[in-house]
């Protein structure tokens, strides 16, 4: 009988282990380096080989305005994505704005990114493209902020829209939303002096595996239902033992 209701008891609390363990999935963090960058400017000309940012208005130089691409890689993503900023490096001399700071905004990015990522001229479309539509986050930036970096925490559907493209790749249009002398010959710029993809980056928070092989959920269990399943599991075999005890 001992040997009886100690198998019974392994059972239960083996049982009410491998669901702990099983349901076990962690956060992880991710610096996810931009696979590509560029910009385009108001008359469309996008040349391929600089691989920058530059959002605003030269009006000192040539007069146009400019609006960028952010292409990141998402292939080694395969777990929901739960927050995200998108993060920019501003290097010394990257910030040119007689005011104290200036708006980026983030938007969707409706041009398919193999043209996105080709050298133009002539593409206004995709200059137009890259700021407007749904905006993804903002950010202020200012000439303390060079030489650093300063980030954009994405809303839902910018998390909505890495989430349906996990696995793709997938474009963030950035642009200057406080530009506010169009036409004035004064510079109103953000942009990076280095040809780099290094200077923009995502930073991820999404779920993982655990130690221990097993698959990971698509979410993390709430504490209480984990809890509470693991009781009713030591419950029902307390019961079973009582009962055992009374046919005996």
């Amino acid at each position: 009988m001992f040997s009886r209701n100690l198998r019974v008891v392994r059972v239960v609390f083996s049982l009410a282990f491998v669901l702990c363990i099983s349901s076990r999935v962690v956060q992880a963090n991710l610096y996810l380096t931009a696979h590509d960058v560029g910009w385009y400017n108001s008359v469309g000309d996008h040349p391929k080989f600089a691989k920058s940012y530059m959002m605003g208005s030269a009006g000192a130089f040539d007069g146009l305005f400019y609006r960028s691409y952010f292409v990141f890689d998402l292939a080694t993503i395969t777990q929901p994505i739960r927050s995200a900023q998108i993060q920019l490096y501003t290097d010394s001399g990257g910030y040119a704005s007689p005011d104290l700071f200036e708006k980026v905004n983030f938007f969707d990015v409706s041009t398919p990114i193999s043209t996105l990522m080709y050298g133009n001229t002539g593409q206004t479309g995709i200059h137009d493209d890259l700021g407007t539509g749904t905006i993804y986050g903002a950010s202020l930036v200012s000439a303390t902020t060079t030489p650093r970096w300063f980030s954009a925490t994405l809303n839902s559907a910018g998390l909505a829209m890495l989430n349906a493209g996990l696995g793709t790749k997938v474009a963030i249009g950035g642009s200057l939303g406080s530009i506010g002398r169009p036409g004035q010959p004064v510079n109103e710029l953000v942009y990076t002096t280095s040809f780099m993809t290094s200077g923009a980056r995502l930073y991820l928070t999404y779920n993982t595996t655990a130690p221990g092989g097993f698959a990971a959920l698509s979410a993390v269990p709430e504490p209480s239902t984990l809890a509470g399943a693991v009781a009713a599991m030591v419950l029902g075999g307390a019961t079973m033992l009582r009962r055992r005890r009374v046919d005996a």
